[in-house]
């Protein structure tokens, strides 16, 4: 991965850049308000406590990232009925802390939080990414309705994978796919229901080349039908 980095004194120049930055504007945790950290260079607003409290997801499908009981690979509804999508990389359970952080920033505009977050998931995500071949061509992040992004002001998802495109310069492509239908929102929905739901949401704009490697982001997958309804639009454009 550290190709990244042109040179070994470039990458030193950054961290230093980022331990001056940290020395005068001190990271602060955003769940406890007690110091932040300073790993690897880079500011984190969370304490090492809070940190650590995190529930990561380790015990999980393969396939579509759902939390497991048992040590198997794959759950039973993707051995029975395998999605579109070839995996899901979901680092963290959708709980406590975790949760707080992701609802504030959806509902409360902290974007503070999509920082936090982005590079937490960054942190968690870089064993996978050093397994993989090749790096994805793109990173598509789901995109909102237009009607819902005007009340919200930005698209979450976007917010948090900056980070990530960043540190591995992987390019973000927001013009390949628009959400054509205002969906419900999928909360209290069942998983029939929201396959039903979201049924059409996407498509590809036409004269888009369509990527060969594509990374999808989501702030959340809960039975993945977001990400599946996706992966449909984009298979079927080529």
């Amino acid at each position: 991965m550290e190709l990244l980095y042109r040179l070994t004194w470039q990458k030193g120049l950054v961290q230093m850049g980022q331990w001056l930055f940290s020395t005068i504007y001190p990271p602060i945790c955003l769940l406890c308000g007690a110091e932040g950290q300073l790993i690897d260079g880079e500011a984190l607003d969370i304490c090492e406590s809070c940190h650590k409290g995190l529930q990561l997801n380790i015990r999980c499908c393969d396939r579509c990232g759902i939390p497991l009981i048992t040590d198997t690979e794959m759950c039973g509804v993707c051995l029975k009925n395998p999605p579109l999508f070839e995996t899901v990389y979901a680092p963290f359970l959708y709980k406590h802390d975790i949760k707080r952080l992701l609802i504030a920033l959806k509902f409360n505009q902290k974007l503070t939080h999509a920082r936090l977050l982005g590079n937490l998931m960054r942190g968690k995500l870089v064993e996978q990414f050093a397994l993989n071949q090749r790096m994805p061509d793109v990173i598509v992040p789901v995109p909102l309705h237009p009607k819902r992004q005007r009340e919200r002001g930005y698209n979450q998802a976007l917010e948090l994978v900056r980070p990530l495109a960043k540190r591995y310069k992987i390019p973000l492509n927001l013009q390949l796919v628009r959400r054509k239908a205002a969906t419900s929102q999928q909360t209290r929905l069942s998983a029939d229901e929201r396959r039903r739901n979201l049924k059409g949401a996407f498509v590809v704009k036409e004269g888009c080349r369509v990527p060969h490697h594509i990374v999808i982001f989501d702030d959340v997958i809960t039975t993945g039908a977001t990400v599946n309804e996706l992966t449909k639009s984009l298979k079927r454009a080529g």
